[in-house]
């Protein structure tokens, strides 16, 4: 059996907004979050663990350029 990988994409937060992002994924850890590009909902993953400083989205399922 082969295996697959789905895309991810990593990031890294800005200091000023590291604080706010921890109380986020503090408090809706288990959750989904909506990841939005041109006002779009374009994924929706659920939240692993506290994101403080980068994180990684996966499970993308479908890439659009």
């Amino acid at each position: 059996m082969v295996a697959m990988s789905l895309p991810l994409v990593a990031f890294e937060l800005k200091p000023a907004s590291r604080s706010k992002m921890r109380r986020i994924t503090e408090k809706y850890k288990e959750k989904q979050m909506a990841i939005l590009f041109n006002n779009r909902v374009v994924s929706a993953p659920v939240i692993r663990g506290v994101i403080t400083e980068s994180g990684v989205i996966e499970g993308i399922t479908e890439l659009d350029e």
